[in-house]
């Protein structure tokens, strides 16, 4: 059976209330393909879901309403700290998020992954599921689905994990070929760091994967950036 990894976005989730989400919209999507009607997903494929959510709830409860934003998020952990480039991004914008809960819940996200330490162990947690599925299952039953800010982690895990840079995990692009990797809203572009996504392992063919697949819909503004 194959089994479908999937990584969440931006807000508030946790790995119960990702599978349940998952799990009910396809289901309904099952109802509309007659070969489909009245079969489960887990009659098709094993759904395992990688939630990070918890990583950065520590920084939202710290900051909380404090009027300094900054301040607060370089007082939560320092072993994820800030680097210097997002510390003055937040400097600048602080008064304009003091009022925003939509930060708060999202936004800061972003800045979390893409400016601090923290995104190591995201990282380290979504290779140590892929890495666990393609020894039991084989590379070629295993699918990998990020959506939003979940894409960057999903791209930047798989370039660690395929790349030749040394890592606590490691997969060959050739004999660890995934069966297919999934970008649903792709920003891996807008937040990539230490590899440039174009060229980068995730890809077909002679990357990490056997196909690879972007959905995009017209009102969404995230992959209009680039």
């Amino acid at each position: 059976m194959k089994t479908l990894i999937v990584v969440h976005g931006m807000g508030t989730h946790s790995e119960d209330s990702l599978r349940t989400e998952i799990t009910a919209a396809l289901n309904a999507v099952f109802q509309t393909y007659e070969s489909l009607v009245g079969s489960e997903i887990s009659d098709h494929f094993n759904l395992v879901p990688v939630e990070y959510d918890s990583y950065f709830e520590a920084y939202r409860e710290a900051i909380g309403d404090r009027e300094d934003v900054l301040n607060a998020m370089q007082e939560v952990r320092g072993d994820w700290p800030l680097i210097p480039r997002a510390a003055a991004e937040i400097a600048r914008l602080e008064q304009s998020l003091l009022q925003d809960e939509f930060f708060n819940t999202h936004w800061l996200d972003v800045l979390l992954y893409r400016f601090t330490l923290i995104s190591e162990p995201i990282r380290l947690k979504l290779a140590e599921a892929i890495t666990r599925a393609v020894a039991e299952q084989g590379s070629s039953d295993v699918h990998v689905l990020g959506t939003s800010l979940g894409t960057s982690i999903v791209h930047d895990t798989l370039a660690k994990l395929y790349g030749p840079e040394p890592g606590d995990f490691k997969l060959s692009n050739s004999a660890d070929k995934l069966g297919g990797v999934h970008m649903v809203a792709n920003v891996s572009r807008v937040l990539q760091t230490f590899r440039k996504v174009g060229a980068s392992e995730v890809r077909p063919g002679s990357g990490c994967c056997a196909i690879y697949y972007e959905y995009r819909h017209k009102l969404d503004p995230f992959t209009k950036v680039k």
